[in-house]
């Protein structure tokens, strides 16, 4: 009898040993910029995703997080972007611009969490997997490798024409719209993101806030209206 429990006693110690080293080489390490982040919950997976704790992730890169518990929204801002995601959708917001998630975030134990990479490359940084080492390198000095979807009804670079000041455009003689979601008044050179639905357009500028404009679209001219209904048209140059 005593040589049986021995036994199981062995056992027992046996497999306690081999699944510690298992549960510690699971842990998946966050650095920014070289320095580790630490986070109120560890990170988790799902589908050969990461996720980690949205609030811990987004103050890293500078933003400020607000949660809507009844659409149970998530939006994270900083000077010249926005970034919206709903609890449990694939479909997230960046600057104006939908994406598709390849996972989508979750609550768990408490916490909100929210896909790492996407969360990353959509705030300007590189993102990088190290799997010898599980560890999750964010580099903010980066280049994200996410774009806007494809819109190209207005960009390029257009020539006043005629119309009144508007605000972001204030007198400048030109602006350009650029496929990756900035835009350039030829003024004061204020640096911004534009995004595109319908005829609405919307520019986040990084010193002047947002606007919201109706456009109108005939050729090679485009009619801007600001809120108080004052217009100014361009013609198309390139």
């Amino acid at each position: 009898m005593k040589k049986r429990i021995l036994v199981l006693a062995l056992v027992v110690i046996l497999a306690l040993g081999m699944a510690t080293p298992a549960l510690g080489s699971s842990a998946i390490t966050v650095f920014v910029d070289g320095s580790r982040l630490y986070l109120d919950s560890n990170p988790i997976t799902s589908g050969g995703r990461t996720l980690v704790p949205m609030r811990g992730i987004f103050e890293a890169l500078g933003y400020t997080v607000v949660w809507s518990p009844g659409p149970q929204r998530i939006t994270a801002t900083r000077p010249g972007s926005e970034i919206i995601m709903t609890i449990g959708s694939t479909r997230a917001t960046v600057n104006g611009f939908q994406f598709t998630l390849e996972v989508a975030p979750r609550t768990q134990n408490n916490r909100t969490f929210v896909p790492l990479r996407f969360v990353g490359e959509a705030s300007g940084s590189a993102v990088n997997w190290n799997a010898g080492t599980r560890t999750i390198n964010i580099n903010t000095s980066g280049t994200s490798i996410i774009t806007p979807p494809a819109t190209t009804s207005i960009v390029g670079r257009w020539q006043i024409e005629s119309g009144v000041f508007i605000y972001y455009f204030f007198e400048a003689s030109s602006i350009e719209f650029f496929a990756d979601g900035r835009v350039i008044e030829y003024q004061y050179d204020e640096p911004g993101r534009w995004a595109l639905s319908g005829n609405t357009l919307t520019i986040y500028g990084e010193w002047t806030g947002t606007h919201v404009f109706t456009i109108n679209l005939q050729g090679n001219r485009l009619t801007i209206t600001d809120m108080d209904g004052d217009s100014r048209t361009y013609r198309r140059v390139s």
